[in-house]
């Protein structure tokens, strides 16, 4: 008897060991992981009605920030003067659906969570204050108004980068939504609905037509992405036999999102070199008046973001050929490298629909030298030249 209730107690002794090994994996290694899961709105929650830093373009228009005052019940905490012009960058905060987009990804630094951005003083750790940061973004308002208004509302995207640096200078995508609509609370007179019908709409306007959507471009961009030689690390997820024909290698269309081709476009404009595409240059103080970090001199960056070129870089010779065609398409006279083609849904939602425009240049004697990607979707209706 008392064997066998040393082995139940040594059997429990165990138990309870890995219990305390595995619990403390998950608060010590995989905690961060953990609240970065887009369906755990925890995270977001917690820093939901405190205060918070703006989100400011790089000339200095503030897209995002907390009202002075606390807001009304039901309304959201957050203001977005711009609506939807900004909606698939900045995203939206709520404590009921999350957030999306820079608020989300960057929400440690907006709420002051982030060590780098909440402690800059020894002081602040011995009183109860909450420093914010405000992230300085790569977008340019009057490209981001010039892109809106020429995609106009049609669906699809419009995508200008820097090649140089990577910076994504502006983002439009259609369909869309008002972000101080999505992030008020669904018991609110301006939240009530809203949201579960932008979930149930078919278009999907959560989902985003510049990032979050592929579309098959015909064999063009093959000709740079289809011959990259070397030694690979193995993937860690691998394809299943049912899906490798939808792959480029396996014979059929390489598909991209329209950032991806504009972040083609600049690899070609500069002989093949990748940048890594980058929104945020840095977080400034939340302190300063918006508008006075990232465009004036008002603020000293607290977090810098850095450029990088992304490795291993394209083929040179490939790149070359496709930018001497891009340029031969342009025409003579022209400021203009130039390529199109037709574009269709990647996947299964492709079979059948009617193929729309898409469109990718870059300027050849332009200072800055932008590369301009563009994007139809089959469901605006227009013919694939109009891109």
């Amino acid at each position: 008897m008392i064997r066998r209730a040393r082995i139940v107690a040594a059997c429990l002794l165990v138990a309870f060991a890995l219990l305390f090994v595995q619990l403390n994996i998950v608060v010590l290694l995989r905690a961060d992981a953990l609240a970065d899961v887009p369906a755990n709105v925890r995270e977001i929650a917690r820093s939901y009605g405190t205060a918070r830093g703006a989100v400011v373009t790089a000339d200095g228009v503030v897209v995002a920030e907390s009202p002075a005052s606390p807001p009304a019940a039901g309304a959201a905490p957050r203001s977005y003067p711009h609506g939807e012009l900004y909606a698939e960058v900045v995203g939206y905060l709520s404590a009921t659906h999350g957030a999306s987009g820079l608020e989300r990804r960057f929400n440690a630094q907006l709420a002051g969570a982030d060590p780098d951005v909440g402690v800059r003083r020894l002081s602040d750790l011995l009183v109860d204050r909450r420093n914010v940061g405000t992230l300085a973004t790569t977008l340019r308002h009057d490209l981001q108004q010039a892109a809106a208004a020429a995609l106009g509302g049609r669906a699809g995207a419009v995508v200008v980068v820097d090649p140089t640096t990577g910076d994504v200078v502006a983002l439009v995508g259609r369909p869309t939504f008002d972000p101080s609509l999505a992030a008020a609370e669904p018991g609110g007179p301006d939240g009530a609905g809203y949201f579960a019908a932008l979930a149930a709409d078919p278009a999907r306007p959560l989902v985003s037509a510049a990032t979050q959507r592929a579309y098959e471009l015909g064999d063009w961009p093959e000709r740079v992405v289809g011959r990259q030689p070397g030694i690979y690390a193995r993937p860690e997820v691998t394809l299943f036999p049912a899906t490798l024909t939808d792959t480029g290698s396996a014979g059929s269309r390489s598909s991209l999102t329209v950032l991806e081709l504009a972040l083609l476009t600049a690899a070609v404009a500069q002989d093949g070199v990748r940048m890594q595409p980058r929104f945020v240059t840095a977080v400034v103080d939340g302190d300063v008046p918006s508008g006075a970090g990232p465009a004036g001199s008002g603020a000293d960056p607290l977090v810098v973001y850095p450029s990088s070129p992304m490795t291993p870089p394209f083929d040179r010779t490939a790149a070359r050929e496709l930018a001497a065609s891009m340029t031969a398409a342009g025409g003579t006279g022209t400021s203009l490298a130039v390529a199109w083609g037709s574009a269709t849904p990647a996947g299964p939602a492709g079979a059948g629909v009617p193929a729309a425009g898409w469109a990718a240049a870059f300027a050849l004697e332009a200072d800055p030298a932008f590369a301009v990607a563009v994007v139809l979707d089959p469901s605006s209706g227009t013919a694939p030249g109009t891109a």
